[in-house]
């Protein structure tokens, strides 16, 4: 009579084979996952801003009145702060003056970044105004970059650019 062994698995070296096959694949995995992560944060930023700066021009046409974003820490009034990495809020500027007095409406405000990112103004602006014809409050053919960065050097960052005709658009820069 023959002897027929029933017993299935894997051997202890099949099984410290398969698990260093699985650790070397996790070791070349995380690197790019991370930079995915992060690259998908990043972008995740700006557009928040980008949106910001969107709804406060439309809500200009809209309501044919000046509409201000800037930067702000604690969600009801302009900060100041050049750095808008610690938030902003869009509100309805009814007297043009870039102040949130009171009475006047905030539209949409937004919290800190998460993160080691800045999110800061080339040209020291802390509030960009859009008027009722949905233009950019700004100097003849000037415009305002922000850049955003993160605790990474190289191309990991982008350039927000509001121009004075109230476009505002995108583009990859390096990080110092």
């Amino acid at each position: 009579m023959a002897f027929r062994n029933n017993e299935r698995g894997l051997t202890l070296t099949e099984m410290i084979i398969a698990m260093a096959i699985a650790a070397m694949l996790i070791m070349a995995v995380v690197p790019g996952m991370t930079d995915l992560i992060n690259n998908n944060s990043l972008s995740a930023q700006n557009n928040a801003l980008a949106d910001a700066f969107m709804l406060a021009r439309s809500e200009a046409i809209k309501r044919a009145q000046s509409v201000g974003v800037c930067s702000s820490t604690n969600g009801s009034s302009c900060s100041g702060d050049t750095d808008w990495a610690n938030g902003w809020l869009v509100w309805s500027d009814d007297n043009g003056d870039n102040v949130v007095n009171t009475g006047e409406e905030v539209i949409q405000v937004n919290d800190a970044l998460g993160g080691q990112s800045s999110f800061a103004s080339q040209q020291s602006i802390a509030v960009v105004q859009f008027l009722a014809q949905g233009f950019a409050n700004m100097s003849a053919g000037a415009q305002r970059n922000f850049n955003l960065c993160d605790q990474r050097s190289g191309e990991s960052g982008y350039q927000l650019t509001v121009r004075p005709s109230g476009q505002i658009s995108t583009s990859r820069i390096t990080c110092g």
